[in-house]
């Protein structure tokens, strides 16, 4: 083997574990709080390198440890010339960077806002939120109501786009924002009955809640469907 392919190889060993650990942090993270202003890429570029070198490292220690037991790093990089050290460390850098971008997600979710929020309250700041994102805090959780089979309205500067039954949205991390809405018309002909009946009677005269992107211009209304619930329930009893 030449020197250039042993170069090639031990670049793509070095930089494999950086690359796919960007990949498992765009999964756990969300797009609006993952893009950064790094118009050049210089900042993920430095990301990768130091994961790279820390799983690099790691397998170092951990060869170490069970097997050669010194810390000789030129006979650790002469091994990456073996066919089977080199599938060895593919398998560890593997497992290592899943393991690590797992432990920095818990760390960031769990450790870092506590932190933050300690400062916060002795400096009598607002305190943050768990999720960050409102939409993860909606979407995702149970601590609003914005499950499927919510009746929701979306409109844009004022004008509204559709109504339907929530049946699909994107996850925080997806750069899409496509939602899908079922039995449109049939939601549209209840909106239509309401504007002929008093506040009180109306099936969909309250809103819960309003998800507002000022940013787009996007209000998403969910609506409260006590009243539809008892409507359905009344038609399947007298039926």
């Amino acid at each position: 083997m030449d020197f250039t392919m042993d170069s090639i190889l031990f670049l793509f060993l070095f930089i494999f574990p950086g690359a796919f650990s960007k990949l498992l942090k765009e999964r756990f993270t969300p797009k609006k709080q993952y893009r950064i202003n790094d118009h050049n890429g210089w900042v993920e570029l430095s990301e990768i390198v130091v994961f790279s070198m820390v799983v690099l490292f790691s397998g170092l220690i951990a060869r170490s440890c069970f097997f050669t037991h010194n810390l000789d790093m030129n006979s650790y990089f002469e091994s990456f010339t073996s066919t089977k050290f080199f599938i060895a460390y593919i398998v560890f850098a593997f497992l290592a960077s899943m393991i690590y971008t797992f432990l920095f997600h818990c760390f960031n979710k769990a450790v870092v806002p506590f932190i933050i929020n300690r400062y916060n309250q002795w400096k009598g700041r607002p305190m943050e939120g768990l999720y960050q994102t409102i939409w993860e805090e909606i979407f995702e959780t149970d601590q609003y109501s914005a499950q499927k089979g919510v009746v929701v309205s979306i409109e844009k500067d004022g004008h509204i786009l559709s109504r339907g039954f929530l049946e699909a949205y994107p996850p925080p991390q997806s750069p899409s924002s496509e939602i899908l809405l079922k039995y449109c018309c049939e939601v549209e002909a209840y909106f239509e009955n309401d504007k002929h009946l008093p506040e009180e009677s109306k099936l969909f005269g309250k809103t819960n809640m309003e998800y507002c992107d000022l940013q787009n211009g996007f209000v998403i209304k969910f609506y409260d469907m006590a009243k539809y619930h008892a409507y359905v329930d009344s038609l399947q009893t007298s039926g």
